[in-house]
């Protein structure tokens, strides 16, 4: 944005005034890029505040047989499209996932 910023003064000082989608467009036609860092939007939302739940596991994520002990996971990712969510549903057993 720095680029951009810096034409757009520079004609803004010399009493010109010229509109950002011009400045890009003649940027574009010169072959000069803008960088900016993308930011990311911070959100603190959590969710609804529920009471604790007990440790059952103990950090204990080993099972001596199949389907006596599933975890679950949230993951969120990014895409062009927005945000997706991958929910695995894993069998401590053996590590396969089940849904």
């Amino acid at each position: 944005m720095h680029g951009l910023m810096h034409i757009y003064g520079a004609c803004k000082m010399d009493g010109k005034t010229i509109s950002e989608k011009v400045v890009r467009r003649i940027m574009n036609d010169e072959g000069l890029e803008v960088y900016h860092k993308c930011r990311h939007k911070y959100i603190s939302y959590k969710g609804e505040i529920s009471s604790e739940v007990d440790k059952l596991l103990e950090r204990d994520f080993h099972a001596d047989r199949p389907n006596i002990k599933w975890l679950k996971d949230i993951t969120e990712f990014s895409i062009p499209a927005g945000k997706v969510y991958l929910s695995p549903i894993v069998n401590c057993f053996d590590g396969c996932v089940l849904s």
